[in-house]
């Protein structure tokens, strides 16, 4: 792929029809289509957050693995387990079953996904929140999780500034509202 002028780039021709049906150009490149531009971001995207995860060597509610006594280089040394507060089958628990294996994979050690769900992700939260700070217990987080159920539910003993450090986005999610044209 190279850039043309004016910030477009472009591919090599195919010798097929293009998907959007129109014929090929006669140049030797031809502009992506807004598909491949996005297939590709996505791509893109997926490859820096795990560039982002390679590196790290302890993931824990403290700011460093070694303010929790863990040797660097030595992490992990048992199981990890990422807690994720809603059922199985969900976005969460999906997002979170992909990652386990990669990241069992990159560490060597086995990653557990457990699903605490329950009060709208209450329960999850502050079984995560309550976990040793060692870097062995992983939280899926929501926007929910952190930022809503503070408000919804009063009594919630968790603090997500003061009980959780973040690590990375994992996931990026859009809601479209959408409804039949004959409406």
């Amino acid at each position: 792929m190279r850039q043309l002028p004016g910030g477009v780039f472009a591919a090599p021709e195919l010798p097929q029809q293009t998907l959007s049906g129109l014929p090929p150009q006669t140049s030797s490149v031809r502009p992506l289509s807004r598909r491949a531009l996005m297939g590709l971001a996505a791509l893109c995207a997926a490859a820096a957050t795990w560039a982002a995860l390679t590196p790290i060597t302890g993931w824990a509610q403290t700011p460093s693995p070694a303010a929790a006594g863990v040797k660097p280089g030595a992490f992990p040394q048992r199981p990890v387990k990422i807690i994720v507060a809603f059922p199985a089958g969900g976005g969460t628990d999906i997002a979170a079953r992909v990652l386990a294996p990669k990241l069992s994979e990159l560490w060597g050690q086995q990653v557990i996904v457990e699903n605490r769900a329950g009060a709208s992700g209450v329960i999850g939260t502050e079984a995560a929140a309550r976990s040793v700070p060692d870097g062995y217990t992983l939280f899926m987080g929501t926007l929910g999780n952190f930022s809503v159920n503070q408000h919804l539910f009063p009594k919630m003993t968790v603090d997500p500034v003061r009980d959780f450090a973040p690590i990375t986005q994992v996931v990026d999610v859009h809601f479209v509202l959408l409804a039949h044209p004959a409406l």
